[in-house]
């Protein structure tokens, strides 16, 4: 199921509610995909003409695919907005976001970093049809989400850099949209999903855990809803105590750094047959 519809929110009588698709999964519903129905409900209560700044979201508990409901919080309104959002199952809440809004425009322009030179990614091949090749079992998130990894390396063949990488995605039957909600969806996804990845990367041997998100953070710099792919320039360079840190930026492939963020996950020992 493409992003828009994966994320959809309906409104019934005041209510809003939504359903986790269980093809946006890795090891469960990916955080990044679940923070992203929060930022849409969120646009739902956002005066008219302002788009996203910040989200900041916490993990609460596991959800499954199926229904869940959905409570927006005003918290302060305005030319700049807050919002507090819940996604509930079954009666709990298992996540929880703080978002901010703003219609402002007005201010100093200083723009100092500059997008990596990578190969572009129609020179490169399919993340999934790589991991296929060398015999590894492809997520269903891939199948909404089509990664091309910038110098593709197979778990445990070490990236020299270290726990770092850069991978271009692409939202299956994603089409420009005036929505800004949706389009900083994408960007949400990116952060969260290649921290995980960047530390792979740094490894010589087979992953013996798995890494649930438990926090995320993402700052929304510019929009670019009519760039198809988007580069996740992404490092995770911190484990220690059962945690993982760390940063990625998103990138347009225009060059415009569309948004920035990171978070922690939680290590888990890998659960084998």
């Amino acid at each position: 199921m493409n992003l828009q519809d994966a994320t959809a929110i309906t409104a019934s009588n005041g209510n809003l509610s939504a359903a986790i698709d269980p093809e946006w999964s890795i090891w469960g519903p990916i955080g990044g995909y679940i923070a992203a129905i929060a930022m849409r409900a969120a646009g739902l209560s956002a005066p008219t003409g302002h788009r996203p700044v910040t989200l900041t979201c916490q993990f609460l508990a596991r959800a499954d695919a199926g229904p869940i409901g959905i409570t927006v919080e005003p918290l302060k309104t305005g030319s700049t907005a807050f919002f507090n959002v819940r996604l509930q199952q079954a009666g709990k809440t298992f996540l929880q976001a703080q978002i901010c809004t703003t219609a402002k425009t007005d201010g100093p322009r200083q723009i100092g970093l500059v997008a990596p030179s990578v190969s572009p990614p129609e020179s490169l091949e399919a993340f999934a049809t790589q991991l296929a090749r060398h015999g590894h079992t492809v997520a269903g998130f891939w199948k909404n989400v089509e990664g091309r990894q910038v110098d593709f390396r197979p778990p445990g063949d070490p990236d020299p850099r270290g726990n770092r990488g850069e991978c271009w995605l692409r939202f299956v039957d994603w089409d420009e949209t005036s929505d800004p909600f949706l389009d900083a969806a994408r960007a949400i996804i990116g952060v969260d999903t290649q921290m995980w990845r960047a530390y792979n990367r740094g490894q010589s041997v087979m992953p013996e855990h798995v890494a649930p998100s438990l926090d995320l953070t993402v700052w929304f710099h510019d929009a670019a809803p009519e760039s198809q792919w988007q580069l996740a320039e992404a490092r995770a360079e911190y484990a220690h105590q059962a945690l993982l840190a760390g940063s990625v930026r998103v990138w347009s492939d225009s060059g415009k750094l569309i948004a920035s963020g990171g978070g922690q996950s939680l290590f888990l020992a890998l659960k084998r047959d």
